[in-house]
């Protein structure tokens, strides 16, 4: 798969966001917290989908967190959601979704409840 490669950091307030070509400027880098990278996929609205993504998907009753696990891209089961599958992965593969399957609906920074 041929993708962008970029990040987004969080500050605190907002998402800064920087690709590979504009490098990352390490000055201010205690500024932010862990960068955290594009997957390469958008959602059905056009949103990139990052990792620390909340996605949900038609076929499944809750959300989902967008992590990276064992070299792939992954949907997580998400903290508190009331499931015997809490933490659990719930798709090896994030790939393996059509795009319009998907959408943003949170991410780990702005939407801390949905993580419990």
């Amino acid at each position: 798969m041929n993708r962008e490669i970029k990040f987004r950091t969080w500050t605190g307030r907002r998402f800064w966001f920087f690709d590979i070509s504009s490098g990352f400027n390490t000055e201010n880098a205690d500024t932010f917290s862990s960068p955290e990278q594009f997957t390469g996929l958008k959602d059905r609205a056009g949103i990139d989908i990052y990792e620390g993504d909340f996605v949900s998907h038609d076929s499944v009753h809750h959300e989902m967190l967008v992590s990276f696990r064992n070299s792939k891209w992954v949907l997580v089961q998400r903290p508190s959601c009331g499931s015997e599958l809490e933490g659990e992965c719930l798709c090896d593969n994030l790939c393996d979704f059509d795009n319009n399957e998907l959408t943003v609906v949170g991410n780990i920074h702005v939407n801390t409840e949905m993580l419990g």
